[in-house]
């Protein structure tokens, strides 16, 4: 399952190299650019303005990205940071597995993805820290990253650093339903999907049949066939309509 889902991210098994499909190259060149604008040789370099080049590797460092600094007065921005956050670590390992793109193996870029990695998980998302913010992040944001970057880099974790990341995912959403941090609304249609995902990828990661049961039935419940409402004021079930649209 873990290896249909990297075709799936990846699609490594759709194209051959070198590249000559102008569509797949300006594809890749997009992807390269956000992670370093600076050649792939000499990257991560000081004037470029990629996500790698203007990550901040300090030991004592209190931030990953000087735009994401954890320190808003706003807790709903504050929150955004870590999944905005991961989400820059999962554009950046994704390059490092892509097969064409000018970091594919660049052992230089894993390691400070590793690195960021285990500071986020020690000082921001793990199975301790008390949430704050949007419940979304919590919830959402981050696992649905988090499990995307455990899917990509499986064989390059260690058994403690998986177990860690994937805790922290299953102590915010235990299940496709859960809510788990206040303000979460009760999961119906799009948000049941999200955590489902999440859920499920966890599942696949963890070898975990039972997260990996409780995501499909989730799923199950929101493709199944459901009517108008016929009172007025009366809210139809979340599910697709026998005309294929979706009401949520």
């Amino acid at each position: 399952m873990r290896l249909r889902l990297l075709h799936l991210i990846l699609g490594d098994d759709q194209y051959s190299l070198p590249v000559s499909d102008p569509v797949l190259r300006s594809k890749l060149a997009k992807m390269d650019s956000a992670v370093s604008s600076c050649a792939a040789a000499s990257a991560p370099c000081s004037s470029g303005k990629g996500v790698w080049d203007i990550l901040n590797r300090g030991a004592d460092r209190t931030y990953l990205w000087v735009d994401l600094p954890f320190t808003s007065t706003d807790n709903y921005t504050k929150s955004g940071d870590i999944t905005n956050s991961y989400n820059r670590l999962l554009s950046m390992i994704t390059v490092y597995y892509t097969q064409g793109s000018s970091f594919y193996g660049n052992t230089a870029l894993k390691n400070d993805v590793l690195s960021a990695l285990d500071w986020l998980y020690t000082q921001k998302y793990n199975t301790t820290v008390a949430p704050y913010g949007n419940w979304y992040h919590w919830q959402i944001g981050v696992p649905q990253a988090l499990t995307k970057i455990g899917i990509l880099m499986r064989d390059d974790l260690t058994a403690a650093q998986l177990t860690n990341y994937m805790s922290a995912v299953n102590r915010f959403i235990p299940d496709s339903a859960a809510r788990t941090v206040s303000g979460s609304p009760l999961m119906t249609g799009a948000n049941l999907l999200d955590q489902a995902i999440s859920v499920a990828y966890r599942g696949i990661l963890v070898k975990d049949a039972a997260k990996i049961t409780n995501a499909r039935d989730a799923l199950g419940s929101v493709f199944a066939y459901v009517s108008p409402a016929s009172a007025p004021n009366t809210p139809a079930r979340d599910g697709f309509y026998q005309d294929g649209s979706f009401h949520e």
